[in-house]
């Protein structure tokens, strides 16, 4: 099958989850297209804003957020023809205008979206799935509520929805060596600082124990810092945090000494990931970003993240969902509150045997989440669909 993908735009997780399904495709014996959005819409941004400047920088007719991402997916039409593609997957689709969407299905060409984000995003995928033929969701526990939706026709047109699950890649996650040139900690966290996540992990008595975080954590410093600045800021940021909270400044939190380095690109934390001797994984719940962001009930699915961490056998400890049990049983041991993460630290950390013998085991565990996996359930419900609606077929171009 030769399917053209829409890139989710994004320069961090969406894009870890583009990358490892399209490389799943690619295993599996398709052809991919890549329509890179991201580059798209820095480009689309650049022209609308010359045009804008040049015609006298009026602010009434200053390019808005849509109009870029409008501009950015005009030349789909093109690539999909060009190529002669089957069919379209569109990863995340926050940062694709829906009216493209609808503008290939009236040309006959189908057009999936893949949302990667629910349940924190679904408030706002509930309006552009209406524009796809096929939604597929990261989160089960979603399926049936986007089933009613479509079932009663408050999601027009869409024909199905199924359960799609994020996944590790196999070309990047996989058992190697420990780098001894990288830092080892006791217990490791890669990932964005939701409060939720400051709260759990600030409710552990943490002495004697190296916690390290890595990431964006902007509430474990000051609610008006921008994040770039406390990104950027170093070992200075640092400084200051520690004065602060030592003047008993209430928006400074205990956390701040294990901010250990800012983003990290999701290859890079592997070897992380190999030399610490509990790897954590916690959930979310949040919607936004934010101290007064609105929480949705906890997840049943797993996250991407877990998942990679056991393909390169690294072990892990989980905050509790339904999936994580199904997948490993007890070769991932959970938590639910402060108390029990901090028990199973404390346990954990004295038994390296142990860590080693469950997670030795865990690649196999999770091998069902390889992206080569995913992307094959994908195909198999685009052909389904392909058969289903006869769609017009394009001539082959010279």
């Amino acid at each position: 099958m030769k399917l053209l993908v829409v890139h989710p735009g994004h320069g961090f997780s969406t894009d870890d989850c583009a990358r490892g399904l399209i490389g799943g495709l690619e295993d599996a014996g398709h052809e991919v297209i890549e329509y890179k959005n991201d580059v798209r819409l820095r480009m689309a941004g650049m022209k609308l804003n010359m045009m804008w400047k040049a015609t006298g920088s009026n602010e009434a007719t200053k390019p808005s957020f849509e109009g870029v991402m409008y501009e950015a997916g005009v030349h789909v039409y093109d690539e999909v023809l060009r190529h002669n593609c089957e069919a379209v997957v569109v990863i995340n689709g926050e940062l694709f205008h829906p009216a493209h969407a609808l503008k290939l299905r009236k040309l006959g060409i189908p057009v999936g979206l893949w949302l990667t984000e629910s349940p924190y995003r679904d408030e706002f995928y509930w309006a552009s799935a209406a524009a796809y033929d096929i939604v597929w969701t990261n989160e089960r526990s979603t399926v049936p509520i986007y089933g009613q939706k479509i079932a009663q026709q408050k999601i027009r047109n869409t024909r199905a929805v199924y359960y799609l699950p994020t996944g590790y890649n196999p070309r990047e996650h996989y058992p190697r060596a420990l780098d001894y040139g990288l830092p080892e900690h006791d217990v490791l966290f890669v990932g964005s600082g939701f409060i939720e996540r400051v709260a759990m992990l600030q409710g552990v008595d943490w002495r004697g124990i190296d916690l390290a975080l890595y990431g964006v954590w902007a509430f474990t410093g000051s609610r008006t810092t921008p994040k770039r600045l406390n990104m950027k800021l170093g070992r200075a940021w640092h400084a200051w945090q520690t004065v602060r909270r030592w003047m008993g400044d209430p928006d400074v939190s205990s956390l701040t000494r294990y901010v250990r380095g800012s983003v990290i690109k999701n290859r890079d934390a592997v070897g992380l990931y190999t030399r610490a001797k509990i790897n954590l994984d916690l959930a979310r719940t949040t919607t936004t970003d934010g101290r007064d962001a609105t929480h949705v009930p906890m997840p049943e699915s797993m996250g991407p993240r877990l998942k990679e961490l056991a393909a390169i056998g690294a072990f892990v400890i989980a905050e509790w969902r339904p999936e994580i049990e199904e997948t490993f049983g007890d070769l991932v041991p959970t938590f639910r509150t402060p108390a029990e993460l901090e028990a199973q630290v404390r346990y954990w950390i004295e038994r390296p045997a142990e860590r080693e013998a469950k997670a030795a085991q865990l690649p196999d565990a999770v091998r069902a989440f390889s992206y080569r996996e995913i992307a094959e359930r994908l195909a198999a419900h685009l052909a389904s669909h392909l058969q289903e609606v006869k769609p017009h077929v394009h001539p082959v171009l010279p």
